[in-house]
């Protein structure tokens, strides 16, 4: 109700349910005695340097397949085991580290609503969604450069015409 009266701006922007984010626009007021959204209007929002973001990206079914691969290899390490001995010493899935992916998706298992084989699809899907989401949060926070990661030669010679200013 505070945010209501000192930023409306950044209220409007912030979701009713994003408490976090809320409670920094509320701090910002009160440590700056300015509203946050008149800060961040002020800002530039270009480097401070002239820069060059590269990031290299993989072909998408080759990366589903490194997924798939380093989720079988936490299973085999004892994935499992760790997170029911986790819970069995009392950490339940409220617990924020217990939320993480690779461990949330083991609760319908430990409630005997899912297999063994569901949890694990499971923990690939959500580990597969998370990239996706990496993914677009670079596109949208920075001007990258994408080089496929197995065409390094391109990635060096566009760098190179960068750094030499062509």
């Amino acid at each position: 109700s505070r945010l209501t009266k000192i930023d409306p701006e950044s209220l409007n922007k912030i979701h009713i349910n994003n408490r976090r984010r809320l409670l920094r626009a509320d701090n910002y007021f009160l440590k700056d005695g300015e509203p946050m959204s008149l800060s961040i209007k002020r800002q530039k929002h270009k480097p401070l340097y002239d820069v060059f973001f590269v990031a290299l990206g993989i072909n998408r079914e080759k990366l589903y397949e490194r997924i798939d691969k380093r989720v079988d290899k936490m299973i085999t390490d004892g994935l499992k085991e760790e997170v029911l001995s986790l819970y069995d010493r009392g950490c339940d899935f409220t617990y924020k580290p217990m939320q993480a992916i690779g461990y949330r998706q083991w609760q319908p298992y430990i409630n005997k609503e899912k297999s063994e084989e569901e949890v694990i699809a499971d923990i690939k899907k959500a580990t597969r969604n998370f990239v996706k989401r990496q993914y677009t949060w670079f596109n949208h926070q920075l001007p990258v450069n994408w080089f496929d990661s197995d065409d390094l030669a391109t990635a060096r010679k566009d760098i190179g015409k960068w750094y030499h200013g062509q």
